[in-house]
């Protein structure tokens, strides 16, 4: 047995593992980076919600229940008022979008899923439901018209009710 001088063999193990599990390493990085995107998507909403509730929180108190903030049950977050709800549920590859609100035609509470915050190239985006395109950046706007969607209508009925009692 000769031995080389020279030779690493340490080299060669990692030159040869660094090959075989190339393609592994690749999808690897890319879920550590969707994760990450989706935990940047969260604490967004955690940080949004929170000011909220910083601002409405004699509000909330007073409400006796009719208003709530919930952080349970394996969901990000779940602003409902009376009978209206947006909620942000974490699924494994994105967070789902479902919002609630009172139909009083119909004297029921349609729920609808709008969308789902998807990792994009850089930035958590929004996917909505029966677009084939990416849709636009995840950011305060978009909680924005999340909670418009949920509450719009219910807020249009407060203020027709208070423009019609004064």
């Amino acid at each position: 047995m000769s031995v080389h001088f020279f030779y690493s063999y340490r080299d060669e193990l990692v030159k040869k593992l660094k090959e075989h599990y190339a393609d592994d390493v690749e999808v690897w990085r890319k879920q550590v980076q969707e994760t990450k995107q989706l935990d940047e998507a969260e604490a967004m909403l955690r940080k949004y919600f929170s000011s909220l509730v910083t601002e409405l929180g004699d509000v909330i108190d007073a409400s006796n229940g009719e208003i709530f903030l919930d952080e349970q049950d394996g969901k990000v977050m779940e602003l409902k008022i009376q009978q209206n709800f947006v909620r942000f549920t974490r699924q494994e590859r994105a967070i789902q979008v479902k919002i609630g609100y009172y139909v009083t035609e119909n004297d029921m509470v349609e729920t609808a899923i709008l969308g789902y915050v998807v990792p994009g190239a850089k930035h958590p985006v929004m996917k909505k439901i029966g677009k084939i395109h990416q849709g636009s950046t995840f950011d305060e706007n978009t909680i924005n018209f999340y909670l418009r969607s949920a509450f719009g209508e219910w807020l249009h009925n407060i203020d027709s009710t208070h423009v019609d009692t004064v």
